[in-house]
């Protein structure tokens, strides 16, 4: 690679980004050229290198934006058209990896080689991991920022969902209201029923075979359980009852107590005084 050093400096007497670079290095040498032949010794002994991209002492890291070991011509050409055939970036200023460029503390964005820069983002990543706390502490950081988003958005559509819910379980309370002439017990309230269709994955519970084998009973309906029925669990402090999920939702609809001890959930509003007459006097009419 020595003589494409050579070939660099060259074609590069005047070049300012090039000695910007080898800045970088932080040597008290005068000569490009021999900032240059100890940046070819560490790339020669470093250990940590994938394709154009190569980690020397841990400390900084080199993009090649071009491959040395190409021709002359290639190299004269690329000259023609870049400021320097590599670019030198300090591990400590390394924030973030997209899946095409490097972002920097610095507020640049150095983009990754053109061939493979998935490749080259998921090498760097893994490497960085390894040998920089600073960017383990920030990809940490990163996670529990993307994690906590997840979280809100997660969040915001159960509570969406829950609004539809609620809005459902009330219009079909009104429609009970409306055309029952039998309403005398207080219905769970919307918000309960709401929560329990919602938490569907726990109040939703595939009958096993040994209820089966037991020839348990829904004590609502008083059919016994069946492969691919499922059942649920009022929330009674003493004992365990279970009924079917649709035959519990259901009742829920209907009254706020248990069918079997009577203990009670949370209760929906007041039953309006003008279904109440109505009920009593059809059954005084009946």
């Amino acid at each position: 690679m020595l003589d494409e050093w050579f070939l660099l400096i060259d074609y590069n007497k005047n070049n300012q980004a090039l000695m910007n670079q080898l800045d970088v290095l932080e040597l008290d040498y005068s000569c490009q050229i021999e900032h240059l032949l100890i940046l070819d010794e560490m790339m020669q002994n470093s250990s940590r290198r994938f394709k154009r991209l190569i980690i020397i002492e841990n400390k900084i890291l080199v993009l090649l934006k071009l491959d040395l070991d190409e021709s002359r011509l290639s190299l004269l050409n690329f000259n023609d058209r870049y400021d320097c055939v590599f670019q030198l970036i300090p591990i400590r200023t390394i924030q973030n990896l997209t899946d095409y460029s490097i972002e920097t503390n610095l507020q640049q964005l150095i983009p990754f080689p053109d061939d493979a820069s998935n490749c080259y983002r998921q090498w760097l990543h893994g490497t960085l991991l390894e040998i920089s706390s600073d960017y383990q502490e920030r990809y940490k950081e990163q996670l529990k920022i993307e994690e906590e988003n997840r979280q809100k958005v997660w969040m915001e559509m159960q509570q969406r969902h829950m609004d539809r819910l609620i809005q459902e379980e009330e219009r079909i309370q009104e429609q009970r209201y409306r055309h029952e002439t039998d309403i005398l017990s207080v219905s769970a309230s919307s918000q309960f029923i709401a929560q329990f269709r919602l938490n569907r994955l726990e109040n939703q519970l595939p009958v096993t075979q040994t209820m089966i084998d037991e020839k348990m009973k829904c004590m609502i309906c008083l059919c016994e359980y069946e492969l691919h029925d499922f059942y649920s669990k009022w929330p009674c402090v003493t004992d365990l009852h279970l009924f079917h999920y649709n035959c519990m939702l259901n009742t829920l609809r209907r009254q706020n107590t248990c069918p079997l001890c009577r203990y009670e959930v949370d209760p929906g509003r007041s039953i309006p005084m003008t279904y109440i007459f109505r009920s009593i006097f059809g059954r005084i009419l009946l």
